[in-house]
């Protein structure tokens, strides 16, 4: 199923259910796509041909891409992640489909991650060049940003506890801490000057 492609109603009820997928991955890479989408409309509230201008505008269109794509791609690798322990335990292939999967599965909220980070570097430029009566966008913009990248740090972390390769776990930490450090930076900023702007 194409999550991406149904209606806001429908991927709710698919959400609610005491079904596998979609699950907490695909709901932040759907948070992602919901901040790129805001600051996109705010950028394009934007006047100016600026080449600044212009470089939001295109970076936000390939983050709202992403995270669309990931919508989908989340729920399909926790499914297939889930079929490999059903491999029976005799077969010797087994623990290596099983970390296969869950690098995969790993790789995917990761890159939410990366693409709430863009999309909250742009929120930053565009509180401070963008339309001031688009202002609440790009706050909400970013909250929805942040939100994005909290929730799929959290689908990482939960794969790394099982993955057997510790250069590649301590490399996702080392990232992932790294990352949550500029977030918070970006989103620190950027709130305040959407809140002078409002005052």
């Amino acid at each position: 199923m194409k999550y991406v492609s149904l209606s806001i109603k429908k991927y709710f009820g698919e959400l609610k259910k005491n079904t596998p997928a979609p699950g907490g991955g695909s709901a932040a890479a759907l948070s992602a796509a919901q901040g790129a989408a805001l600051l996109l409309m705010a950028a394009n509230y934007t006047r100016g041909d600026s080449s600044v201008v212009k470089r939001l505008k295109r970076v936000l269109s390939a983050c709202l891409i992403k995270a669309e794509r990931f919508i989908d791609e989340d729920a399909e690798a926790y499914l297939k992640l889930r079929r490999s322990f059903e491999i029976p335990k005799k077969n010797r292939s087994r623990e290596s489909v099983i970390q296969s999967y869950l690098k995969r599965s790993a790789s995917i909220p990761f890159g939410v991650c990366v693409t709430a980070l863009d999309t909250a570097r742009a929120a930053e430029l565009l509180s401070r060049l963008g339309n001031k009566n688009l202002i609440t966008d790009v706050g909400g913009g970013i909250i929805a940003a942040d939100a994005a990248f909290n929730a799929a740090r959290l689908n990482v972390l939960v794969n790394l506890k099982f993955i057997k390769d510790p250069v590649l776990v301590k490399k996702y930490n080392k990232n992932l801490n790294k990352m949550a450090v500029s977030m918070s930076m970006i989103m620190n900023k950027t709130m305040k000057t959407v809140y002078l702007k409002l005052s």
